[in-house]
């Protein structure tokens, strides 16, 4: 696959030893991807820069890899799940992702996923998760406020 020789590319070219360690850790993402989605026809594709911003704060929520699945794109949030990971975290990052997302492109919440490149594992976001907005919303006004409060 043309993706895989690219990244492959990427990595080889990378100028510093952590720029080659985050195309290393993107290259194993696919490669778990790739085998756990190999029945889908799909291509990753590039995605700008995205980011949530409520009261001046703003959260960056770019995904770590960008598909075309048929007509559909999905956003994947690469990561390995510590063990005291709870769930809800996970949807809180997907939420924060898709509010960032739906400004600039057409998406739903199942199309936002969290993949586990340890265990396989993918949590995708769901429309139940609309209190999450709630959360995020109040802890961007919170954040906010310590920081007029500090500038005062």
């Amino acid at each position: 696959m043309s993706e895989i020789r690219n990244l492959q590319s990427e990595m080889m070219s990378a100028e510093t030893s952590q720029a080659r360690t985050k195309r290393n850790r993107n290259l194993i993402a696919v490669e778990a991807y790739m085998r756990a989605f190999a029945d889908r026809r799909w291509r990753i594709v590039s995605c700008r820069r995205i980011h949530y911003s409520s009261n001046s704060v703003r959260i960056s929520a770019t995904p770590d890899l960008t598909i075309q699945d048929g007509e559909r794109i999905r956003l994947i949030k690469l990561g390995v799940r510590k063990e005291k990971e709870i769930e809800e975290t996970i949807r809180l990052m997907l939420r924060v992702v898709y509010q960032a997302a739906q400004t600039k492109m057409e998406i739903a919440p199942r199309d936002i996923t969290y993949f586990d490149v340890a265990t396989g594992e993918a949590i995708t976001g769901d429309h139940s998760d609309k209190r999450l907005a709630q959360s995020i919303e109040r802890g961007c006004t919170i954040l906010y406020q310590m920081i007029e409060l500090k500038a005062a």
